[in-house]
C-alpha cells in the first residue's frame, strides 16, 4: 500500500466521522475558551529534557483500558488497521464559528507491519486557512510540526470548509509530544498562510483523550496487541 492511498482512506475517513459529528451536533453549543492562546512567537523547539528520551512503561492492563475508549478498524479486504479516538464534539476547540482538534492516530499495512503513528490536524469553518503548520504547546515545553501534508480539502453541504492534515511522528516526537499533553495549559495552532490561524486551548476531552491514546503509543512499543 503507498502513502497516498493510506492517505486517501484515512481522509475517507476521517471526512466521514467529522461529517456524521457535526451533523448530530448541528444544534449544539459549546463556551468560548475562557483564555486567549498567546500570540507571542516561540522559537521552534522540542521539550528539553532527559527524561523525554526515556521509555515510559505502561501494564497491560492501562493498554487494554485505554484501546477500549479508541476506535479500531481493521478493513477485512485490505488487512490495514487504524487506531484513533472516537469523534466527540466536545473534543474540539471551538474559536467563533470555527472548530479544529490534533490527535494521535495509529496506522498499520497488516498483521505483519509495524505500527506506524501520526498526528492528524481537523478544522472545519466558514473561510479557509490552508493550515501547513501545527504548533503545541503547555508547561511541559514547545513542539513544532513544520512538514504536515495535506490529506483533504472540503466544501460541505452547509457551505462550510474542511481542512484535514496529517503528520509523522517518530518515537521520539511521539514521547515529547505526550509529554507537553501532560502538562498544564495545553495551548495548539494551526498555522496557515498568510497569517491565518485557528488557535485555542485545547478541551479538556482532546487532552484526555491524547493521554489515553499515549499509552496505547507506549503500549503498542511494548509489544501488546490490540
Amino acid at each position: 500500500m503507498t502513502i497516498a492511498s493510506k492517505r486517501s482512506g484515512l481522509a475517507l475517513t476521517l471526512a466521514f466521522l467529522l461529517a456524521i459529528t457535526l451533523s448530530s451536533c448541528s444544534n449544539s453549543s459549546s463556551d468560548e475558551q475562557r483564555s486567549e492562546a498567546s500570540n507571542s512567537e516561540e522559537s521552534a523547539n522540542t521539550p528539553e529534557s532527559t527524561e523525554s528520551e526515556e521509555r515510559i512503561l505502561v501494564s497491560e492492563a492501562e493498554f487494554r483500558a485505554a484501546v477500549n475508549k479508541a476506535r479500531l478498524f481493521r478493513d477485512e479486504f485490505k488487512g490495514n488497521y487504524e487506531l484513533g479516538s472516537k469523534v466527540s464534539f466536545d473534543r474540539f476547540t471551538k474559536k467563533g464559528t470555527s472548530i479544529f482538534s490534533i490527535n494521535l492516530y495509529f496506522t498499520k499495512e497488516d498483521d505483519s507491519s509495524p505500527w506506524e503513528t501520526s498526528l492528524i490536524s481537523v478544522y472545519d469553518g466558514e473561510d479557509w486557512i490552508f493550515h501547513n503548520e501545527v504548533n503545541v504547546k503547555s508547561s511541559a515545553g514547545i513542539l513544532n510540526f513544520e512538514e504536515i501534508s495535506e490529506v483533504s480539502r472540503d466544501v460541505r453541504d452547509s457551505g462550510t470548509v474542511s481542512e484535514v492534515s496529517v503528520a509523522t511522528l517518530d518515537e521520539s516526537t511521539f514521547r515529547n509530544y505526550c509529554k507537553i499533553i501532560n502538562g498544564t495549559d495545553v495551548i495548539f495552532r494551526l498555522r496557515g498562510s498568510e497569517a491565518s490561524d485557528a488557535m485555542g486551548n485545547m478541551t479538556q476531552a482532546n487532552i484526555e483523550s491524547e493521554k489515553s491514546l499515549c499509552i496505547i503509543g507506549y503500549g503498542l512499543a511494548q509489544g501488546f496487541k490490540v
